[in-house]
Order: structure tokens, then C-alpha cells, then sequence
């Protein structure tokens, strides 16, 4: 009886050293992981910084309106150029074109024709 007790308590040892074992190598990878995953947090957030900073300076008020300038060759507005609403030409009025229609009924231009009061 005492030899089943002490073959059985050492198996149980056994089996708890082994899944130990097995235990320190798996939180071992899951640091390595988290230490990848630190460290690529880290390298995003220096990115993040060097893109704002990048943005800052690109968004100057001066040196867009150098560019604006030396680029776009734009010129103020003078009175000559404006002109009353009147002598803007009115949009040419173009008839809706009617696509052909299966089924019963009139076109939807002529329905609609014939429900106005």
C-alpha cells in the first residue's frame, strides 16, 4: 500500500515539475511579446510625434502664404471685375429627356402633366 502511495506522490510531483516547466517557457514567450509589442508602441508614438511636428511647421500661416504667392500667382479682386446679376447669362433650359417604358400606363412626364391642376 505504501509503495502505490509514494509511486502516486511522485508521479504527482512529477507532473507538477513538468507543467511548471512548461509554464515558465510560456510566460516567457507571452513577455517577449509584450516587450515586441512595447517597444513597437514606443517607435509609433516617436513617429506620431515627428509627423505632428512635421505638420506644425508645414501649416505656417507664412510660409503658406509664400507659397501661395510665389505658386498661385493670384491677384486681388478689383472693382472692374465685378458685374451686376443682371448681365450673368441665364442657363440654357434643356427639355427632360423621357426614357421608353414597359408596362401600363403613361410616360412619367405625361402622368405627371396630367395630375397638375
Amino acid at each position: 500500500m505504501t509503495n502505490r502511495a509514494t509511486l502516486l506522490w511522485m508521479l504527482l510531483a512529477i507532473g507538477a515539475g513538468l507543467s511548471l516547466f512548461v509554464l515558465k517557457y510560456e510566460v516567457h514567450e507571452m513577455e517577449e511579446r509584450l516587450e515586441t509589442i512595447h517597444h513597437q508602441t514606443v517607435q509609433d508614438l516617436e513617429s506620431l510625434h515627428v509627423l505632428r511636428a512635421e505638420w506644425s511647421y508645414l501649416n505656417q500661416p507664412a510660409r503658406l502664404e509664400a507659397l501661395a504667392r510665389r505658386l498661385l500667382a493670384l491677384r486681388p479682386v478689383e472693382a472692374t471685375q465685378s458685374v451686376s446679376i443682371r448681365d450673368v447669362p441665364l442657363r440654357p433650359v434643356t427639355p427632360p429627356t423621357t426614357t421608353p417604358r414597359t408596362g401600363d400606363g403613361p410616360p412619367p412626364l405625361l402622368a405627371t402633366l396630367r395630375q397638375a391642376p
